[in-house]
């Protein structure tokens, strides 16, 4: 071994510790004493000692886990009173952004069409069904179907050129081979829908929206085809009874139009259209006068040539 250090300097009165020296600590009170006895210098005398043993063993505490109970939340509703229900009127939003996936809507518009009264049988047995049509301030048209105790409440409500507040229907897909509006959607009126007249006139929706095309494309168009036209009546036809498949009697009234292209169509007019407008037109041809028509969504056929069938005039 090499000695790095030969001579060096003793400060103070160093001694050495004695086994002796150290106190003693007893295994269950090692954790306690391990955190308050470090090193007890030598300058204590054993009465020090035995008093710092003592009052290690009287401060020593037994720790017991502590089980907390599992987490409970508070109920949702405690102590807040009743739950009120959101009665705050819907927004009106317009016909083009009804959609399936919305809640609470709200629509303002005119009717421009009211179809008849309808009676049917089916497995489920007998029922009865109306439709009418909307058109909003932005162009936006729509149609609503009520059935059954829902004709009952809004059949005599709802008026041709008037403007209502419509909410709380339900959307389902248009059925295409009745409905001929542009839109995918139609209005189902349900036991909970509200249908409210406003009394004040809004100049800001028009009382109808027509694409005419003129009569001359008629030749050209495929059956069953939809469009608007528009023409001056020529003739009038008596109105007559017409037994449909189903076994229930309509009327049917067939007059002419022609338009400035010069071309002239037959026009055939169905249920109460012959009964209102039909009679209107045929008193004014008869007294020498040839108003003018216009027809929206007339359907074309075929049938002994081209013509056009009225769905909503």
């Amino acid at each position: 071994m090499e000695t790095i250090m030969d001579e060096f300097e003793i400060i103070g009165n160093p001694k050495p510790y004695m086994d002796s020296d150290i106190p003693t600590v007893r295994a269950s009170d090692s954790a306690s004493a391990d955190s308050t006895v470090e090193n007890l210098p030598r300058s204590y005398n054993s009465n020090n000692s035995s008093a710092g043993q003592n009052a290690s063993h009287n401060n020593t505490q037994n720790f017991r886990p502590t089980i907390q109970p599992p987490y409970q939340p508070p109920p949702l509703y405690k102590g807040r009173g009743p739950v009120v229900k959101n009665e705050a009127p819907a927004r009106i939003i317009p016909i083009a952004a009804l959609n399936p996936y919305q809640g609470r809507w709200a629509i303002k518009a005119r009717v421009t069409a009211k179809g008849d009264l309808r009676r049917y049988n089916n497995a489920r047995g007998d029922g009865k069904v109306f439709s009418f049509d909307l058109l909003d301030s932005d162009g936006g048209e729509i149609r609503v179907t009520c059935f059954n105790a829902v004709v009952d409440r809004f059949y005599n409500v709802i008026e041709v050129g008037k403007v209502y507040m419509i909410s709380k229907g339900s959307l389902k897909p248009a059925q295409k081979n009745f409905n001929h509006l542009k839109n995918e959607w139609e209005i189902l009126l349900e036991s909970s829908s509200m249908v409210e007249l406003c009394p004040d006139e809004d100049g800001s929706i028009p009382r109808q929206q027509f694409s005419f095309r003129p009569i001359s494309d008629i030749e050209n168009v495929d059956n069953n085809s939809i469009l608007d036209v528009i023409g001056v009546v020529t003739s009038v036809n008596p109105s007559v009874p017409i037994l449909r498949k189903n076994g229930m009697e309509t009327q049917r009234r067939i007059l002419s139009l022609k338009d400035s292209s010069g071309s002239s169509v037959e026009l055939t007019l169905w249920g109460e259209f012959c009964n209102r407008e039909g009679q209107q037109l045929q008193d004014m041809v008869d007294a020498g006068f040839f108003p003018i028509l216009a027809v929206k969504t007339g359907k074309v056929n075929d049938f002994s040539g081209k013509s056009i069938g009225s769905i909503s005039t």
